[in-house]
């Protein structure tokens, strides 16, 4: 070593904290892109079958319903669009990870922190709600097309969630990991300013 070189263990390293924030903001970021691409995906998706043989078979996604093997004239009927709230929620992410990503300066100023985390609770709990309501709308769609009376004995529904579903979950719990991520108090010893 020479004369101008400091010791390797005198080399401060970037806080753990920084990367922490980092991971919260990725979370966000990626929770974004999950909540409006699950949008597009099959949310519930079901078949009717009679006889034994498939007579109806329905997908539902963010945006729109369909229905193959129905008569024209019965699928005049919509399906809530959940893709509007969805995208709103991955907007809502979005501008959450900025924030988070301000947050994870050094240099930062002492509220960005507190607007980080407030805008991450609010974007993550508009995203939760709205899965849970799209969770409520597909136990409907298996009791509301589910034969009954007379027409039962031979028939059969079956409803599964869809991939976009499944999406959209994942996108909840990465959206709650990250508002935790970045709530995380620095440790003593380093300033933000």
């Amino acid at each position: 070593m020479t004369e101008g070189e400091a010791p390797a263990e005198s080399v401060r390293r970037s806080p753990s904290w920084f990367g922490t924030r980092l991971l919260g903001v990725l979370a966000c970021a990626v929770a974004a892109a999950l909540a409006i691409a699950g949008s597009f995906l099959p949310l519930v998706s079901g078949q009717l079958s009679l006889g034994g043989s498939a007579a109806m078979r329905l997908t539902v996604t963010g945006w729109k319903l369909t229905a193959e093997g129905v008569p024209p004239a019965l699928t005049g009927g919509g399906v809530a669009q959940n893709g509007y709230p969805l995208t709103v929620s991955g907007a809502l992410l979005i501008i959450a990870a900025i924030f988070g990503l301000i947050a994870a300066i050094r240099t930062a100023p002492a509220g960005a922190r507190s607007l980080a985390v407030l805008s991450g609770a609010v974007a993550a709990a508009f995203l939760a709600g709205t899965v849970a309501t799209v969770a409520v709308e597909a136990a409907n769609v298996l009791d509301t097309l589910r034969p009954a009376g007379a027409g039962a004995g031979g028939s059969g529904f079956g409803a599964s969630l869809g991939a976009g579903f499944w999406l959209e979950l994942v996108a909840v719990v990465l959206a709650i990991a990250a508002v935790v991520l970045v709530a995380l108090p620095v440790p003593r010893g380093y300033s933000q300013q």
